[in-house]
């Protein structure tokens, strides 16, 4: 049994009333199994789209919706319902119907809100490959729905941040947000002129800040090059510190190669300097004594054009 307080008058003139308005929590303990919310809102004329704006603001935010999550209720216009409503009341209005799924509340790692936010402030300048490390203080959640604020200090890693939990609390948390990139580096001393194998080479997370314009970050640029200075195990290896593998040395002996597709002509010739695969480098013909540069383009063989 319930008691009436109150009869309230149609909304509009002509209306059917046969509503009965039960106080929200007393309707959901006498209809527990109710799963859906309905709610009707009426819009301003010609402010439909900003109406329903304001309702998913205002429902993300009450549902505590990540930012970066989708909807948990679903918003639609009806132009059947408006099309019955105007039968039903002979007037024009515009009706904005929300139908509200059962609330869920989503927790994030606390660790991989930080990241997100950390590799907002990097923005492009970030890597693609850097990942973060991640730290915060002792007693900060594990979980939280969002991270309402975040100011980090990308120098230092330091960040601050005001973590929304799932009971709607609001805490400050803090720690560093370190950038970090693997770094190969050779596993053992490498003296020059030594070729590099993939088994020489293994890898290292370094800060972010610790990695050099000239340092080498993908191994690919790595395996198979010749050092030219010496390498310290476990230490970044600089762009300068290797090269192409040689070859052809400085002083070599080597075969002059000549074809235009026509022609085809070889001479000995000698080199006068040191040269990788497809670097150019001068070269005498030791038959007609002359000063030439051509191409390496294998071991001991010389390319030369017209």
């Amino acid at each position: 049994l319930f008691q009436c307080l109150f009869v309230d008058q149609p909304d509009f003139p002509g209306q059917q009333d046969k509503r009965v308005l039960l106080p929200y929590f007393t309707m959901r303990k006498v209809f527990p199994q109710a799963k859906d919310n309905m709610l009707v809102m009426v819009a301003q004329p010609g402010r439909l789209p900003a109406a329903i704006d304001e309702a998913r603001a205002v429902l993300r935010i009450q549902r505590h919706v990540p930012f970066n999550k989708l909807d948990n209720f679903a918003i639609s216009t009806s132009e059947q319902m408006i099309e019955n409503f105007h039968k039903v009341t002979g007037m024009v209005a515009i009706v904005m119907v929300v139908f509200v799924l059962p609330a869920t509340v989503w927790g994030e790692d606390i660790k991989v809100l930080v990241e997100e936010r950390a590799r907002e402030s990097f923005g492009p300048q970030l890597p693609e490959a850097a990942g973060f490390h991640i730290t915060a203080q002792d007693g900060a959640p594990v979980e939280a729905v969002m991270l309402s604020a975040f100011w980090m200090d990308r120098d230092t890693g330091q960040y601050l941040a005001n973590a929304v939990l799932a009971d709607s609390t609001v805490t400050r948390i803090s720690g560093l947000a370190i950038a970090t990139m693997d770094i190969p580096v050779p596993l053992k001393q490498m003296m020059p002129g030594e070729r590099i194998r993939e088994e020489d080479v293994g890898s290292v997370k370094l800060p972010l800040r610790r990695v050099g314009a000239f340092t080498l970050t993908d191994p690919a640029d790595v395996v198979g090059m010749q050092v030219k200075r010496l390498l310290t195990q476990g230490r970044p290896i600089m762009r300068q510190s290797v090269m192409k593998p040689l070859v052809i040395g400085r002083g070599d002996r080597i075969s002059i190669k000549y074809d235009d597709g026509l022609l085809s002509l070889s001479a000995p010739g000698r080199a006068l300097d040191a040269g990788h695969k497809g670097q150019e480098i001068r070269i005498v013909n030791l038959v007609s004594n002359t000063t030439l540069s051509g191409v390496a383009v294998g071991k001991g063989i010389v390319e030369v054009s017209r």
